[in-house]
């Protein structure tokens, strides 16, 4: 919304005087004109990758008469001059709060409503094999696998010699290899958000 407001200041004359009398131009008013630029409304926040920590982009809608923005995070950084949008990196998973002025050559608005925050690293975590057991040491049967869960995750995959030879393996189960010779056994996870060990 712009608002115009006109302000009326004494009127002017130019007096010219000497010892015949007294002239003076026709009154002219001075008048000026400016614009009151509207709070900007609640910016938009949105992590740019969920799975690692890449920022966050904030989007704002543009206002009438501004020229320019300012970011203030936390409620205690300021960021000048910056554009939407606007990708804020801070290198760690903290929320924050997030909000945007705008402004000109002769007005700067409040804070527009904060909105919260947070440059998520979903990343998962490495597992960790603690120990194989053979199920019965006087026969070719099975054997269990025991492992440390990666955070986050939503399945494991048992590999054998870098092929995988179990899908959704839990901890303990029995897996026969089929063979008594020795190989080497890696836990897989997948994560909530992507694929990774």
């Amino acid at each position: 919304m712009q608002h115009k407001f006109n302000f009326r200041k004494p009127t002017w004359y130019i007096v010219s005087k000497n010892h015949c009398g007294i002239t003076r131009t026709p009154p002219e008013p001075n008048t000026f004109s400016f614009t009151i630029l509207q709070t900007p409304s609640t910016p938009t926040v949105q992590d740019k990758d969920l799975c690692a920590l890449s920022g966050v982009e904030i989007s704002w809608e543009g206002i009438t008469g501004a020229n320019g923005y300012n970011l203030r995070v936390a409620r205690t950084k300021i960021i000048q001059d910056v554009t939407s949008p606007y990708t804020y990196e801070q290198g760690n998973s903290n929320p924050n709060s997030y909000e945007i002025r705008a402004k000109n050559s002769l007005c700067t608005t409040s804070w527009s409503t904060s909105n919260p925050g947070v440059d998520t690293d979903g990343t998962p975590s490495t597992p960790s094999i603690t120990s194989i057991g053979d199920v019965d040491p006087c026969a070719q049967s099975a054997i269990k696998i025991y492992h440390n869960p990666g955070s986050p995750a939503t399945r494991y995959d048992l590999y054998r010699n870098g092929k995988k030879v179990i899908e959704n393996y839990t901890s303990g189960d029995r897996y026969n290899p089929g063979s008594t010779s020795s190989f080497n056994y890696l836990i897989w996870k997948w994560g909530k958000i992507r694929k990774g060990i």
